[in-house]
């Protein structure tokens, strides 16, 4: 199963590891000079991150324990999208479930 990936070959990908929230696989590669390479992509489910901000400037953050990093961290409420649910119907409903608020205008700052 060779397939070009822009200037590589991909010379064969092998799935190592999957769960509802990520999947781990491992491309062998010819590189753009002829040197065999091998790279390993993450692929993280699609997900929203939400920046409450009142009428009078306050930012709205939440506290979270987070198992991977063993720590409690400060951050902007966040979560994956379900399937067959919109970017903005999955923001609205993390910001409901994290912070209990509900927002009456939105603003889409962009997508990576």
């Amino acid at each position: 199963m060779e397939k070009q990936h822009g200037p590589w070959l991909i010379k064969s990908s092998e799935l190592k590891y999957k769960n509802p929230w990520i999947e781990v696989r491992e491309d062998k590669v010819t590189a753009p000079d002829g040197t065999p390479e091998l790279f390993g992509i993450i692929k993280v489910k699609d997900g929203v991150s939400v920046l409450a901000i009142d009428d009078e400037g306050y930012a709205y953050l939440t506290k979270e324990f987070h198992y991977a990093i063993g720590r409690e961290s400060i951050e902007v409420a966040s979560g994956g999208i379900e399937d067959g649910e919109t970017p903005l119907e999955a923001s609205k409903r993390e910001l409901k479930e994290e912070l209990g608020i509900e927002a009456q205008e939105w603003t889409q700052l962009g997508v990576t």
